[in-house]
């Protein structure tokens, strides 16, 4: 699990080491200085909470299971002898405690697994005598134990681990964010004001973002424009009319059915135009509303001949 994302995280490190450094640019500005302490302790609380989940008690846990894997050997190994012991003596009703399988010992949960395994230790000391002949030793049952004690000891982690840092874990995002919005809010205003009095500033500040949009962490959303051109008259559909979407002015063409698709940026999501040789161009706005980030933009175009035929009637 990736506690917080690393490159933004380098980025908060790096413009706060950096505006430590710079402080006596805007020391006479004290809204300044306060957000970059605001800054500083964010920093340090993902400091903090990085250290205290990154380090989390994942040996603990790793060597809770090993034990686990051996545990269900010794026990397995040990039940069977004794169930042997007691179908040998007609001892069915202590035999039916021991009928469940291997796969069934295995899948019990942790307190479960744990009473069932003490319990087969315990007789196991009891019938100690009587199960050498089954080829289990004195010493194959205190390894037991003390592998049953090592296990009692070894807290269960996961559990902790859930109570302990949920609430940092749920902090987290916000203090992202909060990071996210001073360097918004303040240093971007900051490459403003000092873009030619403190380049070097600007300069390192503009790198640090740089580095970021380099890893790619910065997600910029699409919507896919898609539907279908016909004339209006006729309803026809019309084939290599040209679409253009967008700010940025995607381009593509309608095929034979007149169908088109084309993906743009959200945040360019602005007009659309349809433009076809011998028929009036037309310019509508992008639906705000996407389904599943798609848009359906239906159109038809009306003839330049229908135009001025038109005005001819109205004169």
């Amino acid at each position: 699990m990736k506690i917080v994302d690393d490159s933004y995280f380098k980025m908060f490190c790096n413009v706060s080491l950096f505006m430590k450094t710079k402080k006596s640019i805007w020391f006479g500005n004290t809204h300044i200085v306060s957000c970059v302490d605001q800054l500083n302790d964010t920093i340090g609380f993902l400091k903090s909470a990085r250290v205290n989940l990154l380090t989390t008690p994942k040996g603990f846990t790793m060597e809770k299971t090993v034990l686990r894997k051996k545990l269900n050997d010794e026990v397995f190994t040990i039940k069977e002898a004794q169930r042997l012991y007691y179908r040998f003596n007609n001892m069915s009703e202590e035999m039916l405690l021991l009928t469940y399988p291997f796969s069934t010992l295995q899948r019990k949960t942790e307190d479960t697994f744990y009473v069932e395994a003490c319990h087969i230790s315990e007789t196991a000391i009891t019938l100690a005598n009587q199960l050498a002949s089954f080829g289990i030793t004195p010493a194959m049952i205190t390894d037991l134990k003390d592998d049953l004690k090592t296990f009692y000891e070894l807290p269960p982690q996961k559990e902790k681990l859930a109570t302990t840092n949920s609430n940092i874990v749920k902090l987290i995002p916000v203090k992202i964010k909060e990071c996210r919005l001073m360097l918004k809010n303040v240093l971007d205003g900051l490459i403003i004001i000092y873009k030619t009095e403190q380049k070097d500033f600007v300069s390192g500040y503009k790198l640090v973002r740089r580095r970021v949009n380099k890893t790619g962490k910065h997600k910029y959303y699409t919507v896919l424009v898609k539907g279908k051109l016909s004339e209006t008259e006729t309803s026809i559909a019309l084939s290599d009319v040209i679409v253009v979407a967008g700010a940025k002015k995607k381009t593509t063409i309608t095929d034979i059915k007149g169908n088109f698709k084309i993906r743009i940026y959200t945040k360019d999501a602005d007009l659309i135009t349809f433009s076809h040789e011998g028929f009036h161009p037309l310019t509508i706005n992008i639906p705000k509303k996407y389904i599943k980030n798609e848009v359906v933009v239906n159109a038809s175009l009306v003839k330049i001949s229908q135009i001025e035929d038109t005005e001819k009637k109205t004169a």
